[in-house]
């Protein structure tokens, strides 16, 4: 069995259990796991970042799979985050005052962009 690089390690295990299950006589399953630490390593930081924000901005390309991922639990955590592309993208109707907003993103996402997200929120409470 081999796994997207993206899946989560429980999600990759609990697949070859509920499949050993089923064989039967002789047959055999080799697990190889395939799955890239830099987002299994990030998703216990992801999701107390999430907890610790009352709304959060995620920022990842519309193709990225570790974007997806790391944004599912995101969203899983705090259900008041919102996944955008680009800087400008995001809804200013949600920032309410006085509340944490968090601003994160996948491996790839460059720190320009947040920080370019950070400065656009940043120039509406002036």
């Amino acid at each position: 069995l081999f796994s997207q690089t993206t899946k989560s390690l429980e999600g990759f295990f609990e697949i070859g259990e509920m499949i050993r299950e089923q064989m039967q006589g002789d047959a055999q399953l080799e697990l190889h796991d395939t799955i890239c630490r830099q987002v299994s390593n990030r998703v216990a930081d992801i999701q107390e970042f999430a907890a610790n924000h009352n709304l959060i901005f995620f920022i990842a390309g519309e193709k990225s799979s570790n974007g997806k991922v790391l944004f599912a639990e995101c969203q899983r955590t705090n259900p008041n985050s919102h996944l955008i592309h680009a800087p400008d993208e995001f809804d200013p109707t949600l920032l309410k005052e006085g509340i944490r907003v968090g601003i994160c993103g996948a491996t790839s996402t460059p720190m320009w962009q947040m920080e370019a997200l950070a400065k656009n929120i940043s120039n509406l409470e002036r």
